[in-house]
C-alpha cells in the first residue's frame, strides 16, 4: 500500500484561538490539504483545543493559561529579546524532534518568516513558505522604547530575509507582494510563485434573499447589515 505524503503546516507566529480569523484561515487550508496528504497543523500554542477528523493539531510549545498573554505574531512583540531567543531555541528543538515525521513542511508567514523552514532544511526536510504579509516600519522614533522596538523590527526583517532567501519556493498572494519580497528581502523572482486567494463557492455564491436567509435561520423581514 502506497504511503501518503506526510505534511506539516506550521504557524509558528500564531496561536490557535477560536475567535481569530487567522486560525480559521489556517484550519481551512489544512482541511483542503488533507485531501492529498496526512496533515499536521502546528500552532505556536493551542489555546482553544478543537476536534478535527481530517488533520491533526499540535502545539510547538505548551500554553500556560495563568501566565501567557495570547495574540497573533506574539513571538516578536514586546521588548524582551531573551524571550525571543528562547522561542527560537524552541523552534530548533521542534524541528529536530519532528524532522523524521514529515516529507514536507509549509510555514505560514510571520515576522521571522523562513526561520523554522531553515531549521528543517538543515535536517534534510523540504519546505515551502506561504507568505501573506511583509512588515514595514511606519512609526516615528519618538523615544527609547520606540527605538528598541525599531531595532527589534529591523533584526526580525534581517533574519526573515536571510532565511527566506534559502527557501526553494515561496508562495505569495499577489504580484504586489512578490515585488515587495524581491525589493525588500532580496529574494530572487524565480523563487516566488503567486497563488491568489481562493473562495469556497459552496459558502460564497449568489443566492436569492429568501433562500439565503432561510439557510442561515434569519427572519425574512429584518434589515441585516454585514
Amino acid at each position: 500500500m502506497e504511503r501518503s505524503l506526510s505534511l506539516c503546516y506550521a504557524a509558528p507566529g500564531h496561536s490557535l484561538l477560536s475567535t481569530s480569523g487567522t486560525t480559521r484561515n489556517i484550519l481551512s487550508l489544512a482541511q483542503a490539504l488533507s485531501q492529498w496528504a496526512d496533515v499536521t497543523v502546528a500552532f505556536r500554542r493551542v489555546v482553544d483545543p478543537i476536534r478535527a477528523e481530517r488533520y491533526k493539531v499540535i502545539a510547538i510549545e505548551p500554553y500556560r493559561a495563568e501566565s501567557d498573554t495570547i495574540r497573533d505574531d506574539e513571538a516578536i512583540r514586546g521588548l524582551n529579546p531573551l524571550g525571543h531567543l528562547s522561542y527560537l531555541r524552541t523552534l530548533r528543538s521542534f524541528s529536530r524532534n519532528a524532522a523524521a515525521s514529515y516529507d514536507l513542511v509549509l510555514e505560514k508567514g510571520w515576522p521571522l518568516s523562513g526561520y523554522l523552514l531553515d531549521s528543517f532544511r538543515s535536517r534534510g526536510v523540504a519546505g515551502v513558505l506561504v507568505e501573506n504579509d511583509l512588515r514595514y516600519w511606519s512609526e516615528p522614533l519618538s523615544g527609547p522604547r520606540t527605538v528598541i522596538k525599531y531595532v527589534l523590527h529591523r533584526a526580525a526583517q534581517s533574519v526573515a530575509g536571510s532565511c527566506s532567501r534559502r527557501v526553494p519556493i515561496i508562495i505569495a498572494e499577489t504580484e504586489e507582494l512578490k515585488a515587495m519580497l524581491v525589493e525588500r528581502r532580496g529574494i530572487s523572482r524565480d523563487q516566488i510563485e503567486v497563488v491568489e486567494l481562493g473562495v469556497d463557492h459552496s459558502l460564497f455564491r449568489p443566492l436569492d434573499q429568501e433562500t439565503a436567509r432561510r439557510s442561515l435561520g434569519i427572519s425574512p423581514h429584518p434589515t441585516v447589515l454585514l
